[in-house]
């Protein structure tokens, strides 16, 4: 049996799922505000509306969010990813690397992790920095 419960926390995280899927960002962050409200430690809430502020180019409110979310969980991989781009196009390189560099040494798989702290470490001109392996990327 399916109950509806529309003022229940996770239904205010999947709607504003739902919203962010249909690009109405401010919607969205209206409802993953009501989660974090709710529940302060939410974790997941922090880093969906850090993306909605992301996809509205507010960055500082997007950074803002992502630090919210790894202050949380600690281990979040894909939130120092997504904070470390932001971090670069701010060419706040040194922060995008540390970003990277922690999304790599979590998710050690991270193909995008690794990508970009090389173009960082490009930019800079730091090519002792560069794993062998990536260095004609």
């Amino acid at each position: 049996m399916i109950t509806y419960k529309p003022n229940d926390t996770e239904s205010y995280y999947n709607r504003g799922m739902a919203y962010y899927e249909k690009r109405e960002y401010d919607k969205s962050i209206a409802n993953f505000s009501e989660v974090i409200k709710r529940e302060p430690n939410h974790a997941d809430a922090y880093y969906k509306r850090g993306n909605a502020y992301d996809d509205k180019v507010n960055f500082d409110e997007a950074i803002a969010n992502y630090t919210k979310a790894i202050e949380l969980k600690p281990d979040y991989a894909e939130v120092y990813y997504k904070r470390g781009r932001i971090y670069a196009e701010y060419n706040a390189y040194d922060k995008a690397i540390a970003d990277f560099s922690m999304t790599t040494k979590i998710e050690p798989t991270h193909a995008d992790g690794h990508g970009y702290r090389a173009d960082l470490y490009r930019e800079k001109g730091e090519y002792d920095k560069l794993s062998p392996a990536i260095v004609w990327r």
